[in-house]
């Protein structure tokens, strides 16, 4: 079950680019380039159990967390970790007789949500999930 989604900063990027000594403006194209590893993080801690009636309880799993591991494991085969890239081109204008700083504050993606994992006694539980599904950032360009 998706829940939504996060966003988590992971560091800041600076490039400068010198036209100061130019007296015509000049147009330059950047590209945004970073690797990144898609991972799951799973908050066994905060492992609920779903009673009969429907509600949920908060649940010990000390006991049955290599079950529970397992059951996450054989149903999230595909979701191993790789490695992935973010490319992006960015053009940026620098005036005449300007300096231009552009910061590029990269930031991880994170779906969020709750496994259901049902043991093969019955049982039902719902184990809080996060994965990172992407890389993005937010640009800020600096006239100097």
């Amino acid at each position: 079950m998706r829940t939504g989604r996060s966003e988590e900063p992971d560091g800041t990027e600076t490039r400068t680019i010198d036209n100061s000594r130019s007296g015509s403006s000049s147009v330059r194209r950047l590209r945004a380039r970073r690797t990144w590893t898609r991972r799951q993080e799973l908050g066994f801690e905060r492992t609920t159990r779903r009673a009969a009636s429907g509600s949920v309880q908060l649940f010990s799993v000390a006991e049955l967390r290599g079950e529970l591991e397992r059951t996450v494991k054989a149903t999230q085969a595909d979701a191993v970790q790789e490695e992935r890239t973010f490319e992006e081109e960015i053009e940026v204008t620098v005036p005449a007789r300007t300096t231009v700083e552009v910061r590029l504050r990269w930031k991880r993606i994170w779906q969020e949500g709750h496994l259901v994992v049902t043991t093969s006694t019955g049982e039902t539980y719902e184990i809080p999930y996060r994965e990172v599904v992407g890389l993005t950032f937010d640009q800020e360009n600096r006239d100097r």
